[in-house]
């Protein structure tokens, strides 16, 4: 009797590890990545225009989706152009030959989709270790480390939280990455501010809360999923104390994802919101 117990409890402690095993490789965590970086490069042949490519990677190298892309000289961007189905942009940010060095490239968003559509209508992706990987051009040599460079930088997609702020190279500086759960926020610091959009889903008429420890210049502003920004909400001075704000002011806004993102000088804080109407 004690054998077949004990067989028992073996049976169930192997489906019940089955079972969660099977369910963390079907995890898919709704979430928004947000990165930034500055490039720099040295005798440029180019006057100081560069051309400049991020996209995403899974584990196993495989290209998700581009998420920036800016130039025109796509055969300088040697690694990017052999990336399949041919160099996708879907719903990413592009633009010509940037000018300038250093530059700083904030904003870069992923939303843990794949290509087969944008906001609402997309497919998320398992959790996993995923790859922002980026390229480089800034001259007419193709090679690694004199025309152009390539960087990558690795995170979890999962229901935690993570930032990941990688050493200073000598073509990528101050990268910060950082991997925000849907109704998780990113606080700087959390003594200087409080902020929440809840519910979420929420709709036009709902009101953003937040409160100051002190007087402060407070910029408030609302974003599409490519980064772009839609309409500012606040941006002035306020006193200490509990505020709030409409997503309708100024104008109400189509359905769809969205990112709030709140800098009182001295934290910053970006939500993934879903507004429904």
């Amino acid at each position: 009797m004690k054998k077949k117990i004990t067989h028992l409890l073996l049976m169930v402690a192997l489906l019940t590890s089955t079972f969660l095993f099977n369910s963390s490789l079907t995890a898919q965590t709704a979430g928004t990545m947000t990165f930034t970086v500055t490039t720099t490069y040295t005798n440029g042949s180019w006057s100081g225009r560069h051309d400049f490519v991020v996209w995403i990677e899974n584990s196993s190298g495989t290209f998700i989706k581009s998420r920036i892309h800016y130039g025109s000289d796509n055969d300088h961007l040697v690694e990017w152009s052999t990336k399949t189905p041919s160099m996708s942009l879907v719903d990413a940010t592009t633009g010509s030959t940037k000018n300038g060095n250093p530059y700083v490239y904030s904003g870069i968003i992923w939303i843990g989709n794949d290509l087969t559509g944008v906001s609402p209508n997309y497919t998320l992706l398992p959790d996993g270790t995923y790859t922002v990987a980026m390229e480089l051009a800034w001259g007419s040599s193709k090679v690694l480390g004199t025309g152009r460079q390539i960087y990558r930088v690795n995170f979890t997609k999962g229901p935690s939280p993570q930032t990941v702020t990688p050493a200073n190279q000598t073509n990528f500086t101050n990268m910060t990455l950082q991997w925000n759960p849907l109704g998780v926020g990113v606080a700087v610091n959390d003594e200087q501010a409080k902020f929440s959009v809840s519910p979420n889903p929420i709709s036009n008429q709902s009101k953003i809360q937040y409160s100051l420890n002190g007087l402060a210049e407070v910029n408030i502003g609302l974003y599409d999923i490519t980064g772009k920004l839609v309409k500012v909400l606040v941006n002035e001075t306020q006193n200490a104390g509990n505020h709030s704000i409409a997503i309708s002011e100024n104008g109400k806004v189509s359905p769809g994802i969205y990112f709030i993102k709140m800098n009182n000088g001295k934290t910053e804080h970006t939500e993934r919101i879903l507004i429904s109407e």
